[in-house]
């Protein structure tokens, strides 16, 4: 079978969420769709069309999926509402770490940023620090969710908080720890879902990562609905902050990074000094995914979608 070269990138788009078990619309795939260009919404529903038409997808209920996984729908449905009060906890984590010093912005990221969690999976953020203050940001914000006992553990996950992403505004650029074949970090990245800002950072944060456009063009920076926002108002860092603004916050810095390294677990530590990116320990970003799943994912949705067009 012989595809034009827009189907070939709707079928990669539609494999790629189909490791995810998340069917689209002919909207989601106009927005998500793999290395867009300038293709309209009429010529990706002419080419959906078609896809059907051949049973190179299936279509049922508005969502487009791979043949023989209609079954997607309904876990779609489901997950969609077991997200619900996942968002809810989110939030409610949000309000906490605003108050905290340094926090400049919050996404949601991973499954529950684009509202597909399992009802077991934890809650993941990604977290924007003042320049400088990365270490010191990090030691407020782990520190407190460990001591209210909401870190996850190997024994429980289900809503817990995840903080194993850290950046500084100073450098907010992500593109050093892209692989060179990288489909889950791009779209991982594009689908992160800002609930606060201290100071327009979710646009620098947009801003910086450009070089995402060059494959997901048509995904423009995620509207937040309202009543997933929390309010940058009254913060009770404030008194905090300016007191390690100074010297004493540099030496309070250096302090807390020494600190973390102590009791961080070797593992990640050696998993750092690789050459791959899957734990980054720096004072711009901390990036702790020591089971990350990039390349495998890379694999599957190659295999995927070659099995397809053979």
């Amino acid at each position: 079978m012989t595809y034009s070269v827009l189907e070939q990138k709707i079928l990669k788009t539609v494999c790629y969420f189909d490791l995810f078990n998340f069917p689209l619309t002919n909207w989601e795939i106009f927005r998500n769709l793999y290395t867009a260009q300038d293709e309209a919404l009429d010529d990706i529903s002419l080419s959906l069309a078609n896809l059907t038409t051949i049973k190179a997808l299936g279509f049922n209920q508005g969502f487009y999926f791979l043949p023989g996984r209609s079954e997607i729908i309904s876990s779609r449905k489901k997950k969609y509402l077991i997200a619900q009060p996942k968002m809810r906890i989110a939030l409610w984590y949000a309000r906490i770490l605003k108050h905290l010093p340094f926090v400049e912005a919050i996404f949601v990221c991973n499954s529950l940023s684009y509202l597909n969690s399992k009802e077991e999976s934890d809650i993941d953020f990604a977290v924007v620090v003042k320049e400088g203050r990365l270490w010191t940001g990090r030691f407020f914000c782990a520190g407190l969710m460990a001591l209210v006992g909401r870190r996850p553990t190997n024994i429980t996950q289900k809503n817990r908080l995840c903080l194993s992403f850290f950046v500084s505004e100073s450098d907010p650029c992500l593109q050093k720890v892209a692989y060179s074949d990288d489909v889950h970090f791009i779209y991982w990245l594009k689908q992160f879902l800002p609930i606060y800002d201290r100071s327009n950072h979710v646009q620098k944060f947009s801003d910086a990562n450009r070089w995402l456009d060059a494959f997901l063009p048509n995904y423009s920076p995620t509207s937040t609905n309202s009543r997933w926002l929390v309010k940058s108002n009254f913060r009770l860092s404030f008194l905090l902050e300016l007191l390690l603004k100074i010297k004493l916050g540099n030496y309070f810095e250096r302090w807390v990074k020494h600190l973390q390294l102590r009791i961080m677990p070797k593992g990640l530590i050696e998993l750092s000094k690789s050459p791959e990116t899957n734990v980054v320990i720096s004072d711009t970003l901390l990036k702790f995914h020591d089971k990350d799943t990039r390349q495998q994912i890379q694999k599957q949705w190659t295999e995927n979608y070659q099995k397809i067009i053979c």
